[in-house]
């Protein structure tokens, strides 16, 4: 039994009126070369936050992981943007965790799948997806106890848990997204 819960991580793109090349009065002039300074090059006005946090909005539950088999996550940023603002989703965190009872039998054989789609339904879109193999050395496992009404989980409420991240920075465009809706998956064994 695999089990697994989604953080997403991402980057707001938005400019600020400020310049950060202010010269106080007393320096003015000890920098003069006779040169003319060159422009200033432009660069990108980004901030990096994190968007979207599962625990924010749900319980802890275990999402039941079978080969072959989805769990999907829908997100809504209505609201959350201005309209000159774009959204990149830069990481994806899992929560991963296996029964204690299974793990230490684990020979690191499951692959994991985050696929983000930018749209509410996946299959208006193509999805942009890591996979990673979960190996026990790479990550920090700790002990966790599932509440008495998480689903699937039977008598496997003791689990071992490791945060497992997924860079979505090199699949993902840089200049981001303007749509308000949008759908992550994890695939196990995929």
């Amino acid at each position: 039994m695999k089990t697994s819960i989604l953080v997403l991580s991402a980057v707001l793109s938005a400019c600020s009126d400020y310049s950060v090349n202010a010269i106080d009065e007393s320096m003015a002039g000890s920098f003069d070369t006779g040169e003319p300074e060159p422009k200033p090059e432009t660069e990108d006005c980004i901030e990096s936050s994190t968007a979207f946090d599962i625990e924010e909005v749900s319980a802890l539950q275990d999402a039941f992981g079978l080969p072959k088999v989805r769990d999907g996550l829908s997100l809504s940023l209505q609201g959350s943007l201005n309209s000159d603002q774009s959204w990149r989703p830069t990481a994806v965190e899992v929560l991963v965790m296996y029964p204690e009872w299974y793990f230490q039998h684990y020979d690191d054989s499951n692959r994991l799948g985050v696929s983000f789609y930018a749209a509410s339904n996946p299959s208006q879109s193509q999805p942009f997806t890591v996979q990673r193999v979960i190996r026990k050395a790479d990550l920090e496992w700790e002990p966790l106890r599932l509440p008495a009404n998480a689903d699937w989980s039977g008598e496997d409420r003791d689990q071992m848990a490791a945060w497992l991240r997924f860079d979505l920075s090199e699949n993902v465009p840089e200049e981001g997204f303007l749509a308000e809706d949008y759908f992550v998956s994890l695939t196990w064994d995929n």
